[in-house]
């Protein structure tokens, strides 16, 4: 039993990261509340992004702190903002312009 909890200690340990990740989700819709399907959602601080799918949700883990994010998809115009995670969830519902 004493292995177990060693071996249990010793993985929390080695993978800190994992115990203060945060997830951020939310839903990307044009003006009139339409999903934007696939949008981009692109995190500068870390150089990586995720797809929205089909419905315009996107989700991505992210551990504490504050990221400037960039949305954008044929066709609209690329909303920039900042998110601030410091708790478990965060949920942010962005609205895209058409572009003309």
């Amino acid at each position: 039993m004493r292995r177990v909890r060693l071996l249990f200690v010793l993985l929390l340990l080695s993978s800190p990261g994992m115990l203060y990740s945060n997830i951020f989700k939310g839903s990307i819709v044009d003006e009139k509340g339409n999903p934007v399907a696939y949008a981009t959602i692109f995190i500068h601080e870390l150089s990586t992004g995720v797809s929205a799918n089909e419905y315009g949700e996107f989700i991505i883990t992210l551990d504490n702190g504050v990221y400037t994010c960039e949305v954008s998809s044929l066709g609209y115009k690329r909303v920039r903002f900042t998110v601030e995670i410091w708790s478990h969830t965060v949920t942010r519902r962005v609205v895209l312009e058409e572009e003309v």
